[in-house]
């Protein structure tokens, strides 16, 4: 049997999320991730919480990161816009 997510996590949660678990150091980054340490302190975010991504070298990593934490931290009864389903 066999999962997929359908549908994306609400941007402005996996911002929330993602900046918690940062703030808390629960997210090891190694340094060898230098293209996501660079998108981490370079991507602004703009106002209306989508992600400025202007330079087309960035933001890639950073949304990466955004959708492994929305997988592995998701919170039970959360609303993270994503629903497994069966294939």
């Amino acid at each position: 049997m066999r999962y997929r997510a359908s549908g994306n996590p609400r941007l402005r949660y996996r911002q929330l999320l993602v900046n918690g678990l940062l703030h808390h150091d629960n997210i090891p980054i190694d340094p060898k991730c230098t293209e996501l340490i660079r998108d981490l302190m370079r991507v602004k975010q703009k106002e209306d919480y989508t992600k400025d991504d202007s330079d087309k070298a960035r933001t890639h990593s950073s949304d990466t990161l955004d959708y492994y934490c929305n997988f592995e931290y998701d919170l039970p009864g959360r609303t993270s816009g994503v629903t497994i389903v069966k294939r």
